[in-house]
């Protein structure tokens, strides 16, 4: 008879048709000699399906909850600074403020009207800085002088009718809306009175409705892209992250069941498969490989207890698991430098990690073999190419990868 290899998904695998279609690859890989029986458990996972339901919505430059419809974005200064510093030398506002009003010229109607001075603007724009999100923080010479030309531009246009009225006194002194006047009259008696505190409040407030527009626009700029980046994140990573945490919960609440899997799965081999007498093969992805590791290490009672010859792991966490929960008492407690001793339940174990899976862990430093020989961990040289296919999440990159199919022939094929 054909000897069977059990075949053990992980986790965030919900649905059969897929897992069946990776175990059908690997059979190719494998050839006829042996039979690949697939293990789905996936239904006795954690729901996924309604997971955005809890998690933050980004649209219209805002987050959006459930709870608050109309959350406003907040920006932090280190977030704006990552995305608008310039690597080199920071510039202060007083800088900054040098480079915006360098840009409004002598000739300016309003600058260039008696009584104020050329560092009006400079210092208008140096009191407005330190209130904007993300002005204050750009160090760009062009994308500060841009913003001196606009408040020019804005200068430039504001009529005379902003200045004050002209006001005659016998005395030939004048004082208007509580400011002072000047004498400028062609004719004897005559003078042209030009309040200079109104003069100066509007090149105040026209520098900083102009800088506080660009900052306004900026920041949602800047909020957006920093929102489109979150919820790319979310989009490509939340969701399988979420959804493997889920199939955690449910199998340490409740793990009899997906082992119950694997005892389904050999009943339909043949008799005593599995067994001290009939030991098995078993290739195991992820959390897969730790419901066998339990299985054969920490079974529900010994006659459940599954017996594995040839153990190939892949993307999986058995010694994760047991240094933060140990499987007492039929494992000792790990501690540094003292490799815990496996039953012979397991014979040989071949596991593979990748150094982009954040769920990856080896198995040779933790555990030690019946034999006193260690587990051998092999590392997957997954390629640039593979990693972008993937959207980045490394922890389904092994079914393919040619230590997988490497490690198939060598370990099962025997």
């Amino acid at each position: 008879m054909t000897e069977p290899i059990l075949v053990i998904h992980g986790v965030n695998n919900h649905d059969f048709p897929p897992f069946q279609k990776q175990v059908d690859q690997l059979q190719q890989i494998l050839g006829q000699g042996k039979r690949l029986v697939p293990v789905y458990w996936g239904d006795l996972g954690g729901q996924s399906t309604d997971l955005a339901d809890c998690l933050p919505a980004f649209s219209d430059g805002e987050w959006h909850v459930r709870a608050d419809e109309g959350a406003s974005p907040s920006l932090s200064p280190q977030a704006v600074r990552a995305l608008v510093a310039r690597a080199g030398p920071q510039l202060d506002n007083a800088q900054r403020a040098d480079l915006v009003s360098g840009q409004v010229q002598p000739d300016s109607l309003v600058r260039g009207a008696p009584g104020v001075q050329p560092h009006a603007v400079r210092d208008a724009v140096a009191d407005e800085l330190g209130t904007t999100q993300v002005l204050q923080h750009i160090d760009d010479p062009e994308t500060l002088a841009i913003v001196g030309r606009a408040i020019d531009a804005v200068l430039r246009d504001l009529p005379h009718g902003d200045a004050a009225p002209t006001v005659a006194s016998p005395a030939g002194e004048f004082a208007v809306g509580g400011g002072y006047a000047v004498r400028g009259g062609d004719a004897p008696g005559e003078v042209e009175a030009v309040d200079t505190r109104a003069l100066l409040d509007p090149v105040k407030r026209i520098a900083g409705h102009v800088l506080h527009g660009i900052d306004e626009a900026l920041g949602r700029f800047v909020g957006n892209q920093l929102g489109r980046l979150n919820q790319d994140v979310r989009a490509r990573l939340a969701v399988p992250i979420s959804a493997t945490l889920g199939d955690i919960m449910s199998y340490q609440r409740q793990p009899d069941q997906a082992q119950k899997r694997l005892r389904d799965a050999l009943a339909q081999c043949g008799p005593d498969w599995g067994t001290q007498n009939k030991p098995i093969s078993v290739v195991a992805h992820s959390l897969g490989g730790v419901i066998a590791f339990d299985a054969a290490v920490k079974p529900a009672s010994e006659d459940k207890r599954l017996w594995i010859r040839s153990f190939l792991t892949f993307g999986s966490q058995a010694a994760f698991f047991h240094i933060v929960d140990p499987r007492r008492p039929e494992l000792a407690t790990y501690r540094r430098d003292t490799p815990v001793k496996l039953p012979p339940s397991i014979g040989r174990w071949t596991n593979l990690w990748d150094p982009m899976d954040l769920l990856a862990f080896t198995a040779g430093t933790v555990f030690r073999l019946a034999d006193g020989s260690q587990p051998t961990d092999i590392a997957v040289q997954d390629t640039a190419t593979e990693l972008v296919d993937e959207k980045g999440w490394a922890h389904s990159i092994y079914w393919e990868s040619d230590e997988l199919a490497s490690a198939l022939r060598k370990t099962l094929a025997s």
